[in-house]
């Protein structure tokens, strides 16, 4: 006889719990005799998983008094829960508002279950010492994650359901960026790794385990696209204008990218310049460095960077350098326009104020200028065709 899709989350929910129960068992044995005098990481690996082992006992409780077990978790997708000072960041318990995930609703129940899973495979890895990338945990059950997307955005959950970082509980996001310059990254493991290789090394997964720097660099300098890093180096940037750091995130930057650009520049305490296009994906990327992202607002503190200064190309520089524009789409417009209802444009005046900037400002306009400025154009360019 065959299950249906309720039947077989509950199984699953039920391995899950009786998988945690085994590992409790363990767990005590275990932490009672080594709590007392070990080393933080030591401490903050048992404080989560007690921390799990409590969110479990709850759920146990709840079944057992006859009431379906729920999460209740800070929306992290709503731009009213984030507080902006010099980066974003999510609002604390009471002041934030929340989302509940039900068992006892179809349409959350398999979130509901596979965030269970989750806290299982997090209370393994805090227990073993051991660390797995979001790609191998999608592998590992890929018929009840079913997406990549959903897969991180339990994980993002689980963050904050625990108040700790996705590093700190094991789980480590698979690297894409790239680094380049005289930097030497010194791992906890005692590993050297040389930044100077031709083309840039690929920045590691487990950046956090990085214990020191050491780098006679002047400023570090964030390039969005890999294909501008590269011409970059082949034009010899790092002697041209150096020492210099060269970083790029490929894009949008991944977990790792972030996390090395904020030890540069805390270690280093160097200026951090961004070069990114001159179009909506480009200023959103240069305020994803430097004031962090929505989805991320709950550990803004290692991610953003407030110092970075947008280096350019501005949208007015298409005009001063004589470059033939290209009209923006409505996805483009649709970019711009929720840009400009962001806390980091309506909120900092010092962005909005900005004068003459020089060569790490705003080329003497705010963001919302240029956003105006872009629109306007926009829209008297679609008048003239």
């Amino acid at each position: 006889m065959s299950l249906c899709a309720d039947e077989v989350l509950v199984i699953k929910l039920q391995e899950a719990v009786k998988e945690i129960g085994a590992e409790l068992r363990l767990a005590y044995n275990f932490t009672s005799e080594t709590r007392k005098n070990t080393k933080n990481k030591d401490d903050r690996r048992s404080q989560l998983m007690v921390a799990i082992e409590d969110v479990m006992l709850d759920i146990v409780r709840s079944v057992a008094e006859g009431k379906s077990p729920v999460f209740t978790l800070r929306n992290q997708r709503d731009w009213k829960n984030v507080k902006f000072g010099d980066r974003l960041k999510l609002k604390p318990e009471g002041q934030a508002s929340t989302v509940e995930i039900k068992f006892s609703s179809r349409r959350s129940r398999p979130k509901f279950a596979l965030i269970i899973h989750l806290l299982g495979v997090v209370h393994r890895l805090l227990f073993t010492q051991s660390t797995c990338t979001r790609r191998q945990l999608y592998y590992q059950n890929v018929a009840l994650v079913r997406s990549q997307g959903l897969l991180d955005a339990a994980v993002r959950d689980i963050c904050s359901l625990l108040n700790a970082p996705a590093w700190e509980l094991g789980v480590i996001a698979t690297s894409k960026g790239l680094v380049a310059g005289p930097v030497s990254l010194i791992m906890e493991t005692g590993d050297v790794i040389d930044c100077m290789a031709p083309g840039g090394v690929l920045i590691p997964q487990d950046i956090n385990n990085v214990v020191r720097l050491e780098s006679d660099a002047q400023f570090v300098l964030l390039v969005e696209k890999d294909a501008t890093f590269q011409k970059l180096l082949d034009e010899g940037v790092l002697e041209r204008l150096g020492p210099c750091i060269l970083v790029t995130g490929k894009g949008f930057p991944d977990v790792a990218t972030r996390l090395l650009v904020q030890l540069l520049w805390k270690f280093l305490s160097v200026p951090v310049l961004a070069l990114v296009d001159a179009d909506p994906h480009g200023i959103e990327i240069m305020c994803i460095y430097r004031f962090g992202s929505l989805n991320m607002s709950h550990q803004s503190d290692d991610l953003a960077v407030p110092m970075v200064r947008w280096l350019g190309v501005h949208p007015t520089d298409i005009s001063w350098l004589g470059i033939k524009a290209q009209p923006l789409t409505a996805v483009d417009i649709s970019k711009l326009r929720n840009l400009a209802t962001r806390p980091y444009v309506t909120s900092h005046t010092a962005l909005q104020d900005q004068g003459s900037g020089g060569a790490v400002g705003f080329a003497g306009h705010s963001i919302r200028e240029l956003i105006r400025r872009c629109v306007k154009n926009n829209s008297e360019h679609h008048k003239s065709d």
